[in-house]
This record gives structure tokens, sequence and C-alpha cells, in this order.
């Protein structure tokens, strides 16, 4: 919430310090962020408290990474435009469509031709946090 730039989608918004269970709206907006789950909004990240959680964004641009980090390990699972990355736009921390997050960095997530993408990042395991989003 300390560093939102205003690309946040869900209506429920930021309750500095709160859990909020968050759901995904019906239509979405390009370039907003929407989250699924019980998150807590941190001073400069999106926790994961509950045992699931998504991230949704629709974008464009050519390469997709996060800043993200969970001290106990988190698994990620990426879809790109309702389907499973490949060799052709699997990002280099991804292989067969899923990542473990775990030390605090950047992950590249997707690397595909230049366009319009949705990706859907769906969560297992709390502790996630995750602090941006960059493209390239």
């Amino acid at each position: 919430y300390e560093f939102t730039r205003g690309n946040f989608g869900n209506s429920e918004g930021f309750k500095p310090k709160e859990i909020v269970a968050y759901k995904l709206p019906e239509e979405m907006k390009k370039n907003k962020v929407y989250i699924e789950g019980n998150w807590k909004n941190n001073e400069d990240n999106l926790e994961l408290v509950s045992q699931t959680g998504k991230i949704l964004l629709i974008y464009n641009a050519k390469a997709v990474n996060i800043v993200a980090g969970s001290e106990k390990g988190s698994n990620l699972d990426i879809f790109i435009n309702g389907g499973n990355l490949d060799e052709n736009n699997q990002g280099q921390d991804i292989e067969n469509s899923k990542t473990l997050v775990k030390e605090h960095r950047l992950y590249n997530l997707v690397d595909s031709a230049y366009g319009e993408n949705k990706i859907l990042i769906e969560i297992s395991n709390p502790g996630f946090k995750i602090y941006t989003f960059t493209f390239g």
C-alpha cells in the first residue's frame, strides 16, 4: 500500500496491515493487478495467508517478471491466455509452467512475442510475498 501506483484492480482495495479476503471480479481492465485469496496488506508487499491464492493481470509486453519471495517456499503454476507455458513462452525461472519461489528476488515468468496477454499465477502455500511486476 505504501508504494502503489494505482494499478491495483480489486474493489476491496488496500487496508494497511490487515488481512483482506479478495475475490476476482467478473470484469477486468488491462494493466490492473487482481488477486484472489486472503492476503495481508504489508507496507511494501502483499503476503498470502490463505493456503492458495491467485494473481491475474492483462498486459502488453514481451517479458513478465515478479519480485517475490517466501521463507517456507511457495509453489506457483503459471498460465498464459488460459493455457500452460511452453518452451516458446516460458521465462528462465519456469519449468513445465511451474516454479518454486523461496528466496526474495526477481523471477522471470514469461518470455514471449510482444503483445496483449493474460497471465494467471496460482499460488499454493501461505507466506508468498509479491512486491512488484516488471516488464520487458
